[in-house]
């Protein structure tokens, strides 16, 4: 299924155009060659799956990228019907590349903001999506709409405080890599995103301290100077940190898992 661009909104399309000219190329070039990176994402994508109450028998991956979801998720859950959607044209192709040849594995490009799937997904994970979606209010009633009752969101999103604002608006504006609707969320704009549309919040962890920034080395190109020895002993640092209550919350990201209510 393809997009009918006539149809999109001049902020999608700058999402679009970004994603299919400058992203899609990046995430397959660079942060997913890189050491570092490769381990520290699919790290984080544990922490994503560890949430998941049982195997779903069919998950979707709202706004999927690469799909760099899909072996992380069937090497824990290989009896799981995977299904992927992103607007970008660019990023589906790399993700066909790459795992198009397994079993129970579909991706389809598709508007976050107007699904066109079944409603019987057991669970919906949504990484870094909404902070690109022009309308995250619409984006979340969607999921609702496809969500079986009593199915699991687990979404992880940047999230801020004032000080996260300022680097944040700095970084947007020495790289290309950020269009004019990329944003991050206070906890409490995450907290009534899902409570306002028809979820319950069962779990919020902050997630990611020192390791964070070097796990996206299309963003900052230093990252590849520091060797991976170096690097890998800052995630085992960041959980260590993440139990201290005023430390964790200078975390650049959060995992918060919902339920639909019934």
């Amino acid at each position: 299924m393809s997009i009918n661009l006539n149809n999109l909104s001049e902020e999608k399309l700058e999402e679009l155009r970004l994603h299919d000219e400058v992203i899609a190329k990046k995430y397959d070039g660079i942060r997913e060659r890189n050491k570092f990176s490769r381990y520290y994402q699919d790290y984080w994508l544990n922490k994503i799956l560890d949430n998941l109450e049982k195997e779903p028998r069919k998950a979707l991956d709202y706004c999927c990228g690469t799909a760099s979801l899909y072996p992380v998720l069937k090497s824990r859950f290989p009896q799981t019907e995977y299904i992927g959607i992103d607007i970008s044209r660019e990023m589906i192709k790399v993700g066909r590349h790459n795992y198009g040849s397994n079993k129970n594995f579909i991706l389809r490009q598709q508007d976050a903001e107007n699904l066109d799937l079944e409603n019987d997904f057991e669970a919906v994970i949504a990484r870094g999506a909404f902070h690109h979606l022009p309308d995250p209010t619409r984006g979340v009633e969607q999921i609702y709409k496809i969500l079986e009752p009593g199915g699991l969101l687990i979404i992880s999103e940047p999230v801020s405080t004032v000080l996260h604002k300022l680097i944040r608006k700095i970084v947007y504006r020495l790289t290309s890599h950020f269009s004019a609707t990329h944003k991050s969320f206070y906890f409490s704009e995450l907290k009534n995103l899902l409570n306002n549309n028809g979820f319950e919040i069962i779990k919020a962890e902050r997630f990611g301290l020192l390791a964070f920034p070097f796990g996206f080395p299309d963003i900052f190109p230093f990252v590849k100077y520091f060797p991976f020895f170096i690097l890998k002993p800052l995630v085992k640092i960041d959980d260590l940190l993440a139990k201290i209550p005023l430390v964790k919350n200078l975390s650049w990201s959060i995992i918060i898992t919902a339920r639909k209510i019934n």
